[in-house]
Order: structure tokens, then sequence, then C-alpha cells
């Protein structure tokens, strides 16, 4: 009896400890299963990530593209610009020197190279002019966006240009005025700057481009305020040039303006 009694005893631990087994077997596969369900989403959701990352590089690979590509052809865009400026630069130099010489008389300077001489009439204008220095009126209402002299383009990777002027930005279809009287030596058209009138005022002259119309031609007498044209659009921006030359030296506007 003793002995059966043992074998019973045996036999209940024997069941209480495969219970247990299969209890702890059960616990650890269920933490199997949802380790598994774990790592199955993990990889999922990396997958995904990896799939999203992949297409934002993609985009980010275009932008940056577009952007080189837009880089390259405002460079292009400049580098035209700065060539038909200078073209312009020198054939302001020549209508000058034109005009001074057409409109004074001749002496030779000791070198023997004849030089225009200043007359009393436009010594008395360039005088006047000179003493509204600080004082000219704005040729158009609006804010001056552009600065005379070296501009740096940090869109274009930082693309150096000299600018001879200002920019005046301002509406559409704005009107623009003399700033102090003169005369019209020139008023001619070039597709990088639309409209151009060149204005007399002594040993002075002011030079207005960007128009897209104008109401005057060589020869015209104004007083200061007169309209001589309205401003032109080009690639969205609605903006007057405007410079200052004494003889042929290029002079800061905005030293000039009020």
């Amino acid at each position: 009896m003793a002995f059966l009694q043992q074998y019973h005893n045996f036999k209940k631990r024997q069941v209480n400890l495969i219970k247990k087994t299969q209890v702890t077997f059960e616990k650890q596969n269920k933490k199997l299963v949802e380790l598994q369900a774990e790592k199955t989403e993990i990889i999922a959701h990396i997958k995904e990530e990896a799939k999203k990352l992949g297409v934002v590089i993609k985009q980010k690979e275009r932008t940056v593209k577009q952007l080189t590509e837009k880089e390259k052809a405002l460079k292009v865009k400049l580098t035209k610009q700065e060539k038909a400026r200078e073209q312009l630069n020198n054939d302001i130099e020549k209508l000058i020197y034109a005009e001074l010489k057409e409109e004074r008389a001749e002496n030779r300077t000791s070198k023997g190279i004849k030089s225009p001489k200043i007359t009393t009439a436009e010594k008395a204008v360039a005088e006047n002019f000179l003493a509204k220095k600080g004082s000219l009126p704005m040729p158009v209402n609006g804010k001056i966006v552009g600065k005379f002299g070296l501009r740096i383009h940090t869109e274009a990777n930082n693309t150096k240009t000299e600018s001879p002027g200002i920019d005046i930005a301002t509406s559409p279809n704005s009107s623009v005025a003399v700033v102090h009287d003169g005369k019209v030596v020139r008023a001619f058209f070039q597709p990088e700057f639309q409209h151009i009138v060149l204005v007399q005022h002594g040993d002075y002259f002011t030079l207005y481009s960007n128009l897209k119309s104008v109401v005057v031609k060589k020869g015209t007498i104004l007083k200061t305020g007169d309209i001589i044209g309205k401003v032109g659009t080009q690639n969205g921006k609605t903006e007057l040039h405007f410079q200052i030359w004494q003889n042929s030296s290029k002079i800061n506007p905005e030293e000039w303006l009020k």
C-alpha cells in the first residue's frame, strides 16, 4: 500500500509538472507569436518608411535637378542681360558725347584732341540740377528694389553683375515723369530694355528704361513732372530702370532722389 501511495503521489507530481510545463510553454508560445507579430509589424513599418523615404529622396533629387537647371538658366539670362547692359552703356556714352559735341563749340585740348566745351546756358541748367541733389522727385511711384553698382545674385550661385542704375518696382501701367527740366536727347527701343528715353539737363543726363510706351521724341522740351511714358512689365515684374549720368560718368541715383 505504501508503494501504491508513493506511485500515486509521483503520478500526481508528474501531472502537475506537465500542466505547469504546458502552461509555461503556452505562455512562451503566445509571447513568441506576439513577438513574431510585432516583428512583422516593425518590418512592414520599416519597409513603408523606406518606401516613403525613397519617394522623398526622388522628390528631393528632382527638386535639386530643377533648381540646378533654373540656376543655369538664370546665369545665362544674367550674362545676356549684362552684355546687353554693356552695349546700352556704350550706346548712351556715344549719344551723350554726340549731343554735347553737337551743341557746344569745340576747342582743342593740350593733346590736340577735340573736346566739347560747356555753354553758359548748359552750365546754368547743370548747376540747377546739381542744386537739387537729394531732392529730385521719384520718376515713378514705387519702391527701389535694385541698387546701383555691384549686385550679387544668390539665386544664381552668387553671380555678380554691375548695375549702372536703380530699379523701382511699381504698379502696372504706371506713368513715368521726368525728374527735372530738360530736353529729350533720344527715345528708342531695345528688346532687352523695351522703350528707353534719354533726357539732358546741361551736362547731366537721366535715363528711363523698361517703358512699354513713350509720349516724347528727340528734341521734346520737358518740365519737372512731365509724363514721358508708361512702365512696362517683363517676366511678371513691373519695374522702371533709372540712371543718372554726368557727362560719361554714371552716378548713384539714390543719392539724388528724395
